[in-house]
């Protein structure tokens, strides 16, 4: 239990070289798209790295590309078996020399030091050293050579808020006499489920900066009425101090693959065309390499489109496939999604001007293992062998992945970052050869 005093919970946030290429100007941003697919396959090597190095039932939560949550109890429970018992109820060498080098490679928040007389303080530094290691281990392995900044705290909540406390590579340690501290100055907007219309009605209503601490000095008929149930008023009334009974759960593999672009409005169709051609190719390019890591197909292709001053809406159809003889590789799948994403788009009901499009690939079944009508059998054999080495497997199956699922924002990267690169990708060959034509 991540919230119990016997829990220990902790967020790492990776950073890492970015590419060189800025979406900054409003040029680029017109003729680009940002590809993410370089921290994708980053992402997945770090949390293999992760994968090898927990024990003991650890447990591994998915917070985006760059953020993880780990609940290492059951870690911190044997290791605090083997360091021993000191006498008369003290501590025991072994676990006074570890908590020094705990101090050592963390920055204690709020300057609060470590007392090994709490239970408390005992577990959260073997925490510490947990992090360290499973820092060190990103660091140093040859697929990765990552840093990270960690958070080491009692639940998620306050190690979310640590691990962005001393970015790249440093961790930080909430002892829990720091939590009090620590929430006072936090921003409302910091706290997951304060950011939005429940946070502006606390600061409209408490007459606050917007800050934690200002909300726990509220009255409880004041939360009340901000929160509109005797339940959320509850959980407002935790969260601000710092209360978090949120659990770290492993989830299931996220359940589509989406390619998407924003741009002016605009009713040019050749510009919508182009754009659906580099649509198509990112997201042939992710069903790929999501079948050969996770033996799945999706069923359905949805386009996604906006129209100016308009809601979003959706259209959908089933997701076709290379027909044999069309081609291998990940351009035949390109070119018929791009050849279905048209086709959506033209019996979209008045979508012009338009200002946004995406096409998500949805509706996961066990794909074939072999044969034909495998996805993956449109690659050439050395094409296959590549894409099958670019994404490391997991230790305890050749197909498994991490538990995994996006539950919150992640912290930004390394200001040269994913979000920030622009990799335009080549469209279908179909939709060049209809660009030189025009």
């Amino acid at each position: 239990n991540a919230a119990a005093a016997v829990g220990e919970a902790m967020a790492l946030a990776a950073a890492g070289e970015g590419g060189k290429a800025s979406l900054g100007s409003t040029g680029l941003r017109c003729v680009a798209k940002a590809c993410l697919q370089r921290y994708r396959v980053a992402s997945s090597e770090i949390f293999h790295v992760l994968e090898r190095n927990l024990s003991h039932n650890a447990v591994m939560e998915k917070g985006g590309l760059d953020e993880v949550y780990l609940d290492v109890t059951s870690m911190v429970d044997a290791e605090l078996r083997s360091l021993g018992e000191g006498h008369n109820g003290q501590a025991s060498e072994a676990l006074v020399d570890l908590a020094q080098k705990a101090v050592q490679c963390s920055v204690l928040e709020g300057g609060v030091q470590v007392d090994l007389e709490h239970e408390g303080d005992r577990r959260l530094v073997v925490a510490a050293m947990i992090a360290k290691r499973l820092r060190d281990a990103v660091r140093n392995d040859p697929a990765c050579g990552y840093t990270c900044s960690a958070g080491v705290a009692a639940n998620k909540l306050l190690a979310k808020i640590g691990s962005a406390r001393n970015k790249p590579a440093q961790q930080t340690l909430v002892l829990p006499r720091a939590v009090n501290g620590l929430m006072q100055g936090i921003s409302l907007g910091k706290i997951k489920g304060l950011g939005g219309k429940l946070g502006i009605a606390l600061q409209e209503l408490c007459g606050t900066e917007g800050k934690a601490g200002d909300v726990q000095q509220a009255p409880w008929e004041v939360l009340l009425r901000a929160a509109g149930t005797v339940e959320r008023a509850q959980w407002v009334f935790n969260i601000v101090r710092g209360i978090d009974d949120e659990a770290v759960k492993p989830k299931g593999l996220i359940k589509s693959l989406n390619s998407c672009k924003s741009f002016g409005a605009t009713s040019n169709r050749n510009e919508i065309t182009k754009w659906l051609g580099v649509l198509s190719d990112e997201l042939a390019e992710r069903c790929v390499e999501d079948e050969w890591e996770h033996r799945r197909r999706p069923k359905s292709l949805v386009l996604h489109y906006r129209k100016v001053r308009n809601p979003e809406r959706s259209i959908r159809c089933t997701m076709p496939l290379p027909p044999q003889g069309a081609g291998r590789g990940e351009a035949a799948l390109a070119q018929v999604i791009f050849g279905a994403a048209t086709t959506l788009f033209k019996r979209c009901s008045d979508p012009l001007p338009c200002t946004r499009l995406a096409l998500a690939a949805t509706d996961f079944h066990t794909a074939p293992v072999e044969g034909a009508s495998a996805i993956t059998s449109f690659f050439a054999p050395a094409q296959a062998s590549n894409a099958h080495r670019a994404l490391p497997q997991s230790p305890h199956h050749p197909h498994s992945s991490p538990h995994v699922a996006s539950t919150s924002k992640a912290p930004p990267m390394h200001p040269q970052n994913a979000k920030n690169t622009a990799h335009p990708r080549t469209p279908p060959a179909n939709l060049q050869q209809q660009q030189q034509q025009q």
